[in-house]
């Protein structure tokens, strides 16, 4: 499906489905008329969609095998991504009104690190209460050469779950403080049994 701009704004859709099992590609990029909710969860076979440049504030994405590339467009509120074991890419326009950011297992080769970081870059210093992100769940995380000051937002999310290993960068330092927030929010991080573990480089003090 490609789309072709809506011009009338008395013609304005705020909800969309395209539940069509046979599509495998659906191109909305630039059709600025587009808002609200987009539902393709019936397109199972589906490979690609692109919604760059729309203002769709939610998308409801389909389990769906072959789906590999996800091109989003910066008005989105909230987003779930799973059980897509062919995704390499996701992108967004931008991530400010982005406040729940869900990804489930089974996410394919997703760079989990890379797609937080532009999350984090986007969101460390939002000053508006409206836009701050509220709820973060990432699952089975590899992280290496993490920052003190991504853990520091990380346990300020106030609706977060992380499981994996995170190994904080060997420049940076664990402070007390830093731990005992961390072990507030995440439970033991010493601990390998733990559903997320911290490495970090011990000193003398």
């Amino acid at each position: 499906i490609i789309s072709t701009p809506i011009k009338d704004p008395e013609f304005r859709p705020s909800r969309l489905n395209i539940n069509t099992p046979l599509i495998t590609r659906i191109n909305l990029n630039g059709d600025t008329m587009l808002r609200g909710q987009l539902d393709v969860s019936g397109s199972i076979r589906l490979q690609s969609i692109d919604i760059r440049g729309t203002q769709i504030t939610s998308v409801i994405l389909p389990t769906a095998k072959l789906l590999s590339d996800i091109r989003l467009g910066g008005y989105l509120t909230e987003l779930e991504i799973k059980d897509l074991p062919s995704l390499s890419t996701l992108t967004l326009d931008g991530y400010t009104y982005l406040t729940s950011f869900v990804i489930g297992d089974n996410v394919g080769s997703l760079d989990l690190y890379n797609t937080i970081a532009e999350l984090y870059d986007a969101k460390h210093n939002e000053t508006d209460e409206n836009r701050q992100l509220r709820k973060l769940e990432v699952r089975q995380v590899q992280w290496e050469n993490v920052t003190a000051d991504f853990l520091r937002w990380l346990v300020n999310v106030p609706n977060v779950k992380v499981t994996g290993t995170i190994s904080l960068a060997s420049t940076e330092y664990m402070t007390f403080e830093l731990k005992r927030a961390l072990m507030d929010k995440f439970g033991n991080i010493d601990d390998h049994n733990n559903p997320l573990t911290v490495n970090y480089v011990q000193r003398s003090i």
